[in-house]
């Protein structure tokens, strides 16, 4: 059989490019403090068994010491998604490489040469004034007992200006989708959109939780505030480019990443596409 002459172009080009992009299973959340602090987390999940995945959080601190201000990220907090169904459950963290070895409940230090993942099965949740309630912290301190105040991290062991870091969880959730792949995007996407959700911004005084993540700020310099501190959740999310955030816009939904194409380009493009069909009956074969 020869081969025929194929081409897509405009909207039918789109929707395949759309389609192709369906599966996603990372975003990015950036965080803009009252301070002037600014951070950054990347999510990627895995697969890590039936019904279990790895959420692996690259920690950005976005400030430098030449900047107008800057500080030492100090600790984080996470909320996982609470509606049923699906159920998200946290079951083990891996602190790595990082310095937020400290976990809160139960007050915890994981020992520097210990690299088994430590089990999170605490099931009091912790409190961050004034952002509400949280799962679980994770300080920079060898004596945690709160996520904040004297007994959350501490900055000489926090994560310095302009580094990054890298910890590791495992989470369980019964999602189903019918694939692996489908599964992953799928909790992905999930948990980004409930980071949205949860979402606040503190310079407009949103400060009322629950929050998806927190950021812990300390020895913040050259503060747009007289504070040294700061706590600051995320303040946009972003997927494959695409961002929502405080200022507009919405992340893409559990079982479209990214976002659906727009009601009339997808009528458009499966017009299109029903003319390309009728099209390559009429196109001979190549000679």
């Amino acid at each position: 059989m020869k081969p025929y002459r194929l081409l897509v172009t405009g909207a039918a080009a789109t929707l395949l490019s759309a389609g192709s992009a369906l599966a996603a299973n990372s975003f990015s959340v950036d965080f803009a403090g009252a301070t002037g602090v600014k951070g950054a987390m990347s999510f990627d999940f895995s697969t890590a068994g039936t019904n279990q995945y790895y959420m692996t959080i690259d920690i950005f601190n976005n400030t430098k010491s030449t900047d107008t201000t800057s500080g030492v990220l100090t600790g984080f907090g996470l909320n996982l998604p609470t509606p049923a169904p699906p159920t998200f459950t946290f079951l083990t963290y891996e602190p790595l490489a990082s310095s937020f070895r400290g976990v809160i409940p139960p007050g915890y230090f994981i020992p520097v040469n210990d690299p088994t993942p430590y089990a999170l099965t605490d099931s009091t949740n912790t409190n961050l004034s004034p952002l509400g309630v949280l799962d679980f912290c994770f300080v920079s301190k060898d004596n945690p007992n709160q996520c904040e105040g004297a007994g959350s991290g501490k900055p000489g062991e926090g994560l310095a200006r302009d580094s990054s870091t890298q910890v590791k969880f495992k989470i369980g959730s019964d999602v189903s989708k019918g694939s692996d792949a489908a599964n992953i995007a799928a909790v992905s996407a999930a948990i980004q959109q409930y980071i949205y959700d949860n979402q606040g911004n503190p310079q407009s005084g949103n400060n009322s939780g629950p929050f998806g993540v927190v950021t812990r700020w300390q020895s913040i310099t050259g503060s747009l505030t007289s504070s040294d501190s700061d706590k600051v959740v995320g303040t946009t999310v972003c997927t494959n480019g695409v961002c929502g955030g405080n200022t507009g816009g919405s992340p893409n939904d559990p079982n479209s990443v990214p976002g659906p194409l727009p009601l009339f380009g997808a009528a458009a493009a499966f017009g299109y596409s029903r003319k390309l069909r009728h099209r390559l009956k009429t196109i001979p074969p190549l000679a």
